[in-house]
């Protein structure tokens, strides 16, 4: 287990997460940690600093928008960059997500170019 984390994905399917973490892995080559709920990712995020949370919007427990306005109101965690995943595909809901302080939407059926191109735009945006 590697001693420090880029990315925390909080997702409770655990194939999708699997998936998402080996892209990262492979393509950008960056350590991965894997929180199947909430409290497990709050609890990780207590003593680590990712460069990046990709969230899923349905989850047991809370809700992403619900985990963004909490990660985004804490002054440790609001200046790292926030991505929503979801099998939802509504463009009023992409935009309140935004307005909550998400910094960008993958759709669950984005293909995998698509998907690093936007984890790489959120690790190198200012903040």
């Amino acid at each position: 287990m590697p001693a420090y984390y880029d990315i925390l994905i909080i997702e409770d399917d655990e194939l999708y997460a699997k998936y998402i973490s080996s892209l990262i892995n492979h393509y950008l080559n960056l350590n991965v940690y894997i929180a199947a709920n909430p409290k497990i990712g709050f609890d990780f995020l207590d003593n680590n600093k990712p460069k990046l949370i990709i969230l899923d919007l349905e989850l047991p427990m809370a809700d992403g928008y619900s985990i963004t306005k909490k990660l985004k109101s804490d002054s440790s965690t609001k200046d790292i960059p926030v991505i929503i995943c979801s099998a939802l595909h509504q463009k009023d809901l992409v935009i309140k997500l935004i307005e909550a302080g998400v910094d960008d939407y993958i759709y669950k059926r984005a293909d995998k170019h698509t998907i690093l191109s936007k984890v790489r735009k959120a690790l190198v945006s200012p903040r």
